[in-house]
């Protein structure tokens, strides 16, 4: 019996590194390509199984041998989230019982929280932060050279004729986003000239491609993890931008150099550049004269510029996005984007109040009108399902679970970032409370986005908000271990 028990334990932990292998390769994988990486599936006679849902499959005997893992989370946390699970799973099952499929594409909104145990079991040891690090710096330089080959309308290989048009710019603005709020908490970390020269050119990079994918939520995101450091770091904080600005003056203006001034794309790029201050001043003047308060036809303002290839289908160069309006379109375009989704809001808001308390459960979507034609029903679950997207995390709950689901879902991330702050408080090694810093930026920039954009029903951004949260208690474990064994 004894023989078999070993035999046994030594499998479960064979399973178990080959598993934390896979897991690495899929963060590399997300981090490096987005949904062209995500939407890879195995077709069954059922649904397709897509690679985020095949990760969760693969992890099931971790967490539940693992199970306990809850007794290391905070009291009134477990409640929480337990609550919230079970609510999500409720509607999950429900959807299935009255065999409503879409209510498969809704297991962003419960079934994924799984991704925060998941992240807190195998992170919860400092050799595996590090090497996260790692794979996010070699998966960030990926990202960047993608984002790039975007800019430059780059399609002459193979593979970029699959990667490319499947590859949503929000998705590459939240990693870049990401990997832009730990390098600049290590940025005083390190004392090596190389290393802060590293940090400063990855940086800059990284806020260049923010910039210049044009994706302006992500701006907004960046000015609130701006807020967020000079919160924590204060005058450290200053001190760094005072060296990082000119730094990222040189190396942005030598990309925009290369980029457009070589490619002749200045004029269509440069006026998605307008100062915040400016642009507010173009809202307010074209407030009156807005095509949407004369109602123009659908899809002549706000339309999906991401060309949407499903698989299995032949890919045609001549086919590419169309990633940018004219330069006489983009004022009213980008006017007529906030109160297009001003509009989406006020529909989802008023769909969410037939069931204001405990929402309409899943698989159920409002009938939206778009510039005020309605929209045509969803086409399929997978790819290409022709479903709109609420564009605000906090409205796509309500309308999903509630008035008791977004309680929960607010609690849930106000605890966790209180929680981290305090954490930081505490730490005794500098770099945990660095990495602990840089985690709750990303964790602000995520939500940032999220409020004008369907972060939370994407799997390969909505996985990021609850690996964040396992990050920060995964190295809240780690620190009282270090600090029992520092004692010893």
């Amino acid at each position: 019996m004894a023989k078999v028990l070993e035999i046994g334990q030594k499998f479960f932990k064979g399973y178990q590194n080959i598993f934390e292998f896979l897991f690495f390769v899929f963060l590399f994988g997300v981090l490096s390509f987005g949904r062209a990486f995500s939407i890879l599936y195995i077709d069954t006679p059922a649904v397709p199984l897509f690679i985020t849902e095949i990760l969760l499959l693969t992890a099931l005997p971790l967490l539940i041998s693992r199970g306990n893992f809850f007794s290391f989370l905070p009291r009134y946390f477990q409640a929480a989230v337990l609550i919230y699970f079970f609510i999500g799973g409720f509607y999950f099952l429900r959807g299935m019982v009255i065999q409503n499929p879409y209510a498969l594409r809704d297991i962003v909104f419960c079934g994924y929280i799984l991704f925060l145990p998941l992240t807190f079991i195998v992170f919860s040891r400092l050799r595996k932060i590090k090497i996260l690090l790692a794979v996010l710096l070699v998966s960030n330089v990926v990202a960047v050279l993608l984002g790039r080959f975007f800019i430059l309308d780059v399609y002459n290989v193979p593979v970029l004729r699959y990667l490319v048009p499947r590859t949503k710019l929000f998705n590459l603005s939240l990693y870049y986003g990401i990997t832009m709020s730990l390098l600049i908490s290590f940025w005083g970390f390190y004392r090596e000239f190389t290393a802060k020269i590293l940090i400063l050119l990855l940086s800059a990079v990284n806020l260049y491609m923010l910039l210049f994918l044009g994706v302006r939520t992500s701006w907004v995101a960046v000015m609130a993890c701006l807020v967020y450091f000079f919160f924590v770091y204060k005058v450290k904080f200053l001190k760094f931008l005072i060296i990082f600005i000119p730094f990222f003056l040189i190396v942005g203006g030598a990309l925009y150099h290369f980029d457009f001034a070589s490619v002749h794309k200045n004029v269509a790029l440069w006026s998605k550049l307008k100062s915040t201050v400016i642009f507010i001043s173009d809202v307010i003047k074209a407030k009156k004269s807005s095509v949407f308060s004369k109602g123009a036809p659908p899809g002549s303002v706000y339309k999906d510029t991401q060309a949407d290839f499903p698989l299995g289908t032949p890919l045609y160069v001549a086919q590419k996005p169309v990633i940018y309006a004219s330069f006489s379109d983009n004022n009213k375009n980008d006017f007529d984007s906030i109160l297009w989704r001003v509009d989406i809001w006020k529909q989802t808001a008023n769909f969410g109040l037939d069931s204001p308390l405990l929402g309409q459960g899943f698989g159920k979507y409002p009938s939206y009108k778009n510039w005020g034609y309605p929209l045509d029903p969803p086409k399929r679950i997978d790819t290409g399902s022709g479903i709109l997207p609420a564009h605000n995390h906090l409205l796509a709950i309500f309308y999903k679970m509630g008035l008791v689901g977004l309680g929960l879902f607010l609690f849930i991330n106000i605890y966790v970032l209180v929680f981290g702050l305090k954490l930081m408080g505490r730490c005794q090694s500098d770099f945990l409370r660095r990495f602990v810093a840089g985690t709750l930026s990303a964790f602000v920039f995520w939500h940032a986005m999220a409020l004008f954009f369907d972060l939370i029903d994407s799997p390969p951004t909505s996985i990021f908000l609850w690996f964040l949260m396992g990050l920060v208690f995964a190295v809240s474990q780690i620190e009282k271990f270090e600090s029992a064994r520092n004692k010893a």
